[in-house]
């Protein structure tokens, strides 16, 4: 009875590590992807170069094309949603609307 639980522990466990491996690269390679499009820095030519095995290769090129995709998505889904639209009419209404207060409306009042 004791070793079923250490067992049914032990794999669930394994389980759960590879999905943590698994999220910790999806993560890595995405960070990669989002420094290359910063600063045009590619570390994706730099390794692939240096692989000689075609299987090692082709892991290389998923590994860099997951996080791409990533990168892809975040920014579609961030161009699409009210925060980015937000982000980007802010500027214009600071410079209509000084201290948070529409200019037309402050004259009104006072007459």
């Amino acid at each position: 009875d004791v070793y079923k639980r250490q067992v049914s522990t032990q794999s669930t466990g394994g389980i759960m590590g590879v999905l943590n491996v698994l999220f910790d690269l999806l993560l890595t390679s995405s960070a990669i992807a989002g420094i290359r499009r910063a600063s045009g820095l590619s570390v994706r030519d730099f390794v692939e170069t240096r692989v000689s095995n075609f299987y090692a290769r082709q892991a290389t090129k998923k590994f860099f094309d997951a996080g791409e995709y990533v990168v892809d998505k975040s920014v579609d889904f961030l161009k699409k949603t009210k925060v980015a639209n937000h982000l980007d009419n802010k500027p214009k209404d600071r410079l209509n609307k000084p201290n948070g207060k529409n200019v037309k409306n402050d004259k009104e009042d006072k007459l």
